[in-house]
């Protein structure tokens, strides 16, 4: 695919609300990480969004503001026929602003941010509790998805760990803190990826086939060499390919770089009509699992 193809097929599509479209000017740029504490967050820009949607957003979004952010924000992005979600999360800001021939709408996001910091849970579990039953309260009160919880559980199960609340136990207090303490006793680690939890064995990546992974070469949208520091991180720029994020295993097969890693951190900068349509990301080497 050439580059002027390249340009021609870049496709986003923005769901804020009951709004939703896909024809319009957007930049943004997309951060989420493997960080439970470091909640996702995009910076939007739209470009000549009607003035009837901009009425339909600008007061729920005050409303939303004032209530803990509840208006939801929606990012799709890739390729015209190979796309994917890459953010979701709570608008925390939206205001729109004329610039010489434009009207701009800026919008900033976060995803479960307010949750995370705030979200408090007080429940008693009885003995034998099966694991499951004590994430999904966590979830709840967290407000969030549960997410891939059974894969949490499969994983205690390989360890002989999902027997830990054999005793029963109170969860009293932040819902954030009793996630890490939980995890910390299963040898997992959590995050929020797209409004839902995402857990994984610690060190790991994801459940997932080779022929699943994200292959990264030349051929298949690498933009420029890998680079690894001293703390063994690799470093890469590629096209907007769908589906990287933070937990997946990403396959090197570059001059200077080749073997499984896991994606920790990943940047997406779009612009519809300027240079940039791709991801950075930061990855680092997958031991063999326990």
């Amino acid at each position: 695919m050439t580059t002027s193809n390249l340009l021609f097929n870049r496709y986003a599509r923005v769901t804020i609300g009951s709004v939703q479209f896909d024809e319009l000017d957007v930049e943004f740029k997309v951060r989420a990480s493997l960080r439970p504490r470091h909640p996702n967050t995009c910076d939007l820009k739209i470009y000549n969004l009607s003035a009837v949607s901009r009425k339909t957003l600008e007061l729920p979004a005050q409303i939303g503001l004032a209530n803990g952010g509840n208006l939801p924000l929606r990012l799709e992005a890739g390729y015209k026929d190979n796309y994917a979600q890459i953010y979701y999360g709570e608008v925390r800001y939206l205001q729109s602003s004329s610039v010489e021939q434009d009207v701009i709408t800026e919008v900033s996001s976060g995803s479960s941010e307010k949750k995370i910091q705030s979200a408090r849970i007080n429940t008693s579990f009885a003995n034998n509790t099966p694991p499951d039953q004590v994430l999904q309260a966590i979830a709840k009160a967290l407000g969030v998805g549960t997410g891939n919880i059974q894969d949490a559980v499969n994983t205690m199960q390989k360890l002989g760990l999902s027997s830990i609340f054999g005793a029963g136990c109170v969860l009293s207090g932040n819902a954030a803190r009793a996630l890490d303490n939980f995890c910390k006793s299963a040898n997992l680690e959590w995050s929020v990826q797209g409004g839902k939890l995402q857990f994984l064995q610690l060190g790991q990546y994801l459940p997932v086939n080779e022929e699943q992974a994200v292959k990264l070469s030349a051929s298949t949208g690498l933009i420029s060499s890998p680079t690894v520091d001293t703390q063994g991180v690799a470093t890469a720029v590629c096209m907007m390919i769908p589906y990287l994020s933070p937990g997946r295993k990403v396959l090197f097969d570059a001059k200077d770089l080749q073997g499984s890693y896991r994606i920790f951190e990943c940047t997406w900068h779009g612009q519809s009509l300027g240079e940039q349509w791709q991801c950075k990301i930061k990855a680092q080497k997958v031991p063999s699992a326990a």
